[in-house]
């Protein structure tokens, strides 16, 4: 019988979507194998917050720039039109199936969704937004500017948390 040589090495980084990797690598004599493993990454409470604005303020600037209201999104999806705005407006964690046929619809990467902005660029999505608006009334206004105020708000929470770290 042969004598095998079997050596296990295991290597973890983050890819560039920020998903933690464990590699494995096994190496025999005749034979090398790897395996790969991804975990999302760990995120703050902070940054979930955010997320779930940012996959609102992208989606109402998808149905805004396709000129649809909420409810002709809604109907072309069995949904509500307060279902769609409860999504838009972070009202509630809504169910990742809905979010993926939302994005589907919009033709809006839906694995984008998910890798947190710069405060930046969410805040020129909300900019955006909110000069695609057709029926812009006051009320509409001041929820742009509590957008604006919560995601500068959340941002700078952020950048608190990571400097503590």
């Amino acid at each position: 019988m042969k004598n095998r040589k079997i050596t296990s090495l295991r290597h973890n980084y983050f890819d560039k979507y920020n998903k933690k990797v464990i590699r494995y690598k096994y190496v025999s004599n005749n034979f090398s194998l790897f395996f790969k493993f991804y975990f999302m990454r760990e995120y703050k409470k902070i940054e979930l917050e955010i997320l779930n604005i940012q996959i609102g303020c992208v989606l109402r600037y998808a149905r805004l720039f396709s000129k649809l209201s909420q409810q002709d999104l809604g109907s072309s999806l069995g949904y509500t039109s307060v279902m769609i705005g409860r999504v838009e407006r972070f009202e509630n964690i809504s169910g990742w199936d809905k979010i993926y046929y939302i994005a589907e619809k919009l033709e809006v990467n839906f694995h984008e969704l998910f890798i947190l902005k710069t405060k930046d660029e969410l805040l020129k999505i909300i900019e955006e937004s909110l000069k695609l608006e057709v029926k812009l009334n006051q009320e509409k206004r001041d929820y742009y500017e509590f957008l604006k105020k919560t995601v500068i708000k959340s941002y700078d929470l952020l950048s608190k948390f990571k400097k503590d770290a």
